[in-house]
């Protein structure tokens, strides 16, 4: 054991030649090395430089293992590349044949077929179904509302046809010739809902007229129209009739009967005019009566057909009467 004279530091290697603390040389020689020591020392230095060697070995190797694999890797790649881009050339010039389009195209078509029958198809069937459903709601409400239009339209037909009727009536009772035809031919009909009624009407004007009878009172003809009854022809006691009310013209139709200057059947050819077309139930009334006293067929004004017809079927032998 050595002790530095300087620093005091002890020192149990005695190999050394100088404090490891300051430095400071001992004065005393070297001892030489045992063998054990050498043995320990080589040995020591021995592992260091194989594990150096080794460690380089192993970095170098290393490294050359990731060159190579970088090296393949960009071969890999640089090949891949001009593979792809010979693949896509050789496509490309594929794609321009026609037989390559044409099944192209077939193929796109079967398979846009494909996806609209099983994509699009059930919407466009779910869809149809939806308007089929929504069609069929509206057109039952469609046919509830035309029942309920029809069924009001019935209703309104019939207010009308009731408004209408009881003013045919209203008509006929005061003298109008058209309305009471028509109560004549509803009369007539079968199943017409006014039939009843229309008869009842026509009886109680026959037998309002019957039981007044025709109010006869003399004119004066001159005053009123300026026509003198002793020397007027038919024409101008037909242009009264024309224009003068339905009691005034019982009145001139009497007096044309009456008038013995006239031929009978030119008085008769007058009431044939007259009951064919006057617009008065009255004068209808009064034509029929005068024509009775020569027919004979005791008829109302509900049967003045009869007396047209027998009119027409006579005229013939009263061409010569007077």
């Amino acid at each position: 054991m050595k002790k530095c004279t300087k620093c005091g530091t002890r020192i149990d290697d005695d190999r050394l030649v100088a404090c490891p603390q300051c430095g400071t040389n001992f004065s005393e020689a070297a001892l030489p090395l045992s063998s054990e020591q050498e043995s320990y020392i080589l040995s020591k230095l021995w592992r260091r430089l194989l594990k150096y060697l080794f460690g380089s070995f192993s970095i170098i190797g290393i490294i050359s293992v990731v060159m190579i694999i970088l090296a393949v890797v960009k071969a890999y790649r640089g090949g891949t590349l001009h593979f792809e881009t010979m693949l896509i050339d050789r496509i490309s010039q594929e794609f321009k044949e026609p037989r390559i389009r044409q099944t192209i195209q077939q193929v796109a078509e079967n398979k846009a077929q494909e996806l609209m029958l099983s994509n699009i198809e059930p919407e466009v069937e779910k869809f149809k179904n939806e308007i089929q459903s929504s069609l069929t709601g509206v057109q039952n409400k469609a046919d509830r509302i035309e029942k309920v239009l029809s069924e009001s339209q019935s209703t309104l037909e019939d207010i009308k046809s009731t408004s209408d009727f009881a003013f045919l009536l209203t008509k006929a009772s005061n003298d109008d010739r058209p309305s009471f035809d028509s109560l004549l031919t509803i009369s007539r009909s079968q199943g017409n809902r006014f039939k009843e009624i229309s008869t009842q009407a026509l009886l109680q004007i026959v037998s309002n007229l019957q039981m007044t009878g025709i109010f006869s009172y003399n004119i004066d003809l001159k005053k009123f129209y300026n026509i003198d009854s002793a020397k007027a022809s038919l024409a101008d006691f037909a242009e009264v009739l024309k224009r003068t009310m339905p009691i005034h013209q019982c009145s001139i139709l009497k007096e044309i009967w009456e008038q013995k200057r006239f031929s009978k059947a030119t008085k008769l050819d007058m009431l044939y005019k007259v009951i064919s077309s006057t617009h008065s139930i009255r004068c209808l009334h009064q034509a029929c009566r005068l024509m009775n006293e020569e027919a004979k067929l005791e008829k109302n004004i509900l049967a003045y057909e009869e007396y047209i017809k027998w009119w027409e079927e006579n005229r013939e032998s009263y061409n010569d009467k007077q």
